[in-house]
């Protein structure tokens, strides 16, 4: 199997946000707030969300668009 030597990310990339399995963001938006704050502010990147990411009751598809969303 061959693996691929990833590049480390720099001040002012993006970072993809997706919950594919729960929507967490929804349910508990004060800590994902944070959270995102604290990638832009400690870690200087820039989060991309998607858009059932938040949403509590999110179909699966929903779920695997963002996923799959992400790698694009």
């Amino acid at each position: 199997m061959n693996f691929l030597n990833l590049t480390k990310l720099h001040i002012g990339d993006k970072v993809a946000i997706v919950s594919p399995s729960f929507a967490a963001p929804g349910k508990w938006p004060h800590l994902y707030n944070l959270a995102l704050q604290r990638v832009r502010d400690v870690f200087g990147l820039e989060p991309v969300e998607f858009s059932a990411t938040s949403k509590i009751g999110a179909s699966a598809e929903e779920r695997s668009k963002d996923l799959i969303d992400s790698f694009n």
